[in-house]
């Protein structure tokens, strides 16, 4: 049995594209606490933290968020550019016009030589 190459380049870019997916969906929204002594937070997002939960402070018990909109769109950005990119590049390389620059007759060339411009042809 014969494998398409076509077929499994769309299958892979599929595969890596709901991986990639649901890795960036997870690392978006995973949370890190932070526990210091007088500032108990959890931060949210990966790379760029777009979120922070505030849970204690010096003064006490808290429940205070602060997001940051920019850095959630950057993050989106950036996931969005990885889910995209690398498939999208395979994609374009692969599907690449090949030649037979440089190629003798019998290795793979079917039309046959070249011909050759003679430049001495027509002096006298």
């Amino acid at each position: 049995m014969r494998r398409d190459p076509v077929l499994l380049r769309k299958v892979f870019a599929v595969t890596y594209s709901a991986v990639t997916v649901t890795v960036s969906l997870i690392l978006m929204g995973r949370g890190t606490l932070n526990a210091w002594p007088d500032y108990v937070h959890t931060t949210y997002g990966f790379p760029f933290i777009w979120g922070v939960h505030v849970t204690t402070t010096f003064v006490g018990r808290v429940d205070f968020w602060m997001i940051d909109t920019t850095a959630l769109l950057f993050d989106l950005l950036f996931w969005e550019a990885v889910v995209v990119a690398f498939p999208l590049a395979l994609l374009l390389l692969s599907s690449k016009p090949r030649t037979h620059h440089g190629v003798s007759q019998g290795q793979g060339s079917h039309h046959g030589p070249k011909p050759r411009l003679d430049l001495n042809k027509d002096r006298s």
